[in-house]
């Protein structure tokens, strides 16, 4: 019985952040979803213009300010059927396609963990997990018109398929989502370590090359040349001083510059390279740590994949608040793990970086004035920190697997 009121009062509480979410999207298109409506419009009129932002004379602005379209160019064809829309009805179909999307990833990602024995909780359990992931902030601000749910259905999708005797179509799923995004491809060192690694693989690197040539019957090789040659160097370098981005990145530029104000400013900074090396070190070290753990433990290899979409947030130099929605299958682990074995203080925590996620990150705080200053840096940066919390949660959960506990 108190399983039973646990799951219905978290899904209570979904179900009224769920209307209070979508009664405040009444009216409202998010700037983001313009700059793919307005590329897809481009592209349709003239590909090569497709980078060129037209409130700005230098064609290369995207690239220096990191804003406007800055995908790779096979992406554009996840945004060409918007133009068959009005702009308010294609953000309407967008949105619900994010909202869907989402739901997808979670429910599919629960099944997994279903199949492994991590997590053989009620029916009730299960959807009270979705209903707590998908009004977390970064699902939320999808339905405003970002991609990433969509991308995360891309990669859970891949991890499913790469499971199973259709494995190539994994991998093949994978490298599509990294040709809109890029990070799907760190799924990769997921894939090589279970069994079906080389149809996975084979389908990853088949499908790599196949959809950048195919792409070329709409769009010239020029488009390539200048992502690769022009746009890609200047984005590397830079990160977004803005609250709303979460990443390790812009958490020290935050720490380190002054002269502007983080709650206001969305000024593209460079990071210097030491310090982008060893953000980059930091979480490949983080995905072989986990390996390795994994391994010894002999816990189901998804602890693996889970861990590495949640270092996606952390790691991209623009880890806006939306980008945690690559968080959701290792924060639903984490809780599911937790409660079916017990553990009070893992599920507690849990809970808290929940928290910490629904607020939306560019949300500011009043109360923060004059307040130590290490104080405002640990509140703007609390997405990397619900990370890094959830990460030590799964490293417990692993451990104790590994002394002879189980999952279940």
């Amino acid at each position: 019985m108190q399983s039973r009121w646990f799951a219905f009062g978290a899904l209570a509480v979904a179900a009224l952040l769920f209307v209070y979410e979508t009664l405040s999207l009444q009216g409202y298109v998010g700037s983001d979803f313009r700059v793919f409506y307005d590329a897809a419009a481009r592209f349709l009129a003239d590909p090569v213009t497709v980078y060129n932002d037209p409130w700005k004379a230098d064609p290369d602005a995207a690239a220096k300010t990191l804003q406007g379209f800055i995908y790779p160019p096979p992406s554009i064809t996840l945004f060409l059927p918007l133009g068959a829309f009005s702009y308010e009805a294609a953000f309407q179909l967008f949105s619900w396609v994010a909202l869907i999307a989402a739901i997808a990833a979670c429910w599919m990602w629960l099944r997994m963990m279903r199949e492994d024995a991590i997590a053989p909780l009620p029916t009730v359990d299960l959807a009270a997990l979705i209903g707590l992931a998908i009004v977390t902030s970064p699902v939320f601000t999808c339905r405003g018109g970002q991609v990433d749910t969509i991308i995360l259905l891309f990669c859970v999708g891949g991890v499913v398929l790469a499971r199973s005797r259709f494995a190539w179509i994994g991998g093949a799923l994978l490298a599509a989502g990294a040709w809109v995004k890029i990070y799907p491809a760190l799924v990769m060192a997921w894939a090589i370590q279970t069994p079906r690694r080389w149809p996975a693989i084979i389908g990853f690197g088949v499908a790599g090359l196949l959809i950048p040539l195919a792409s070329l019957a709409i769009m010239p090789v020029s488009l390539f040349e200048r992502y690769f040659l022009v746009f890609m160097p200047q984005m590397s370098a830079g990160a977004i001083i803005n609250i709303d981005n979460q990443s390790l990145s812009a958490v020290w530029l935050r720490l380190t510059q002054s002269g502007l104000d983080p709650l206001v400013s969305y000024a593209a900074l460079t990071v210097p390279g030491p310090v982008r090396a060893a953000i980059a070190l930091l979480s490949l070290g983080g995905i072989g740590a986990i390996s390795w753990q994994v391994w010894r433990s002999g816990a189901p290899t998804l602890w693996i994949a889970a861990w590495i979409l949640a270092t996606i947030g952390p790691l991209a130099p623009l880890g806006w608040g939306h980008s945690y929605a690559y968080l959701l299958p290792l924060m639903l682990m984490v809780m599911a793990a937790s409660r079916a074995q017990g553990r009070i203080v893992v599920l507690t925590i849990s809970l808290v970086a929940w928290v910490l996620i629904v607020v939306p990150a560019h949300r500011q705080f009043g109360f923060l004035e004059g307040r130590p200053g290490w104080l405002w840096h640990l509140v703007y940066a609390r997405y990397a920190i619900a990370t890094l919390a959830l990460m030590v949660c799964a490293w417990r959960l692993i451990a104790v697997k590994r002394r002879g506990a189980a999952f279940a």
